[in-house]
């Protein structure tokens, strides 16, 4: 979810993706625990827009 409220589905690997590339967003709260903490490690060990320099 967006700083504006939008938001996007997705597996754990592209919103953990999509998550470090956007300023402001979040996991969506209705997401369990688990799956959440799993996203936000993930995007912390991404640089944004990683796909672009082939990560």
């Amino acid at each position: 979810m967006d700083r504006n409220g939008q938001e996007a589905a997705g597996c754990v690997h592209h919103c953990a993706r999509l998550l470090a590339g956007l300023d402001g967003a979040r996991v969506h709260p209705f997401v369990a625990a688990a799956r959440a903490l799993d996203i936000y490690s993930r995007a912390r060990e991404l640089p944004p827009f990683a796909w672009e320099i082939g990560r």
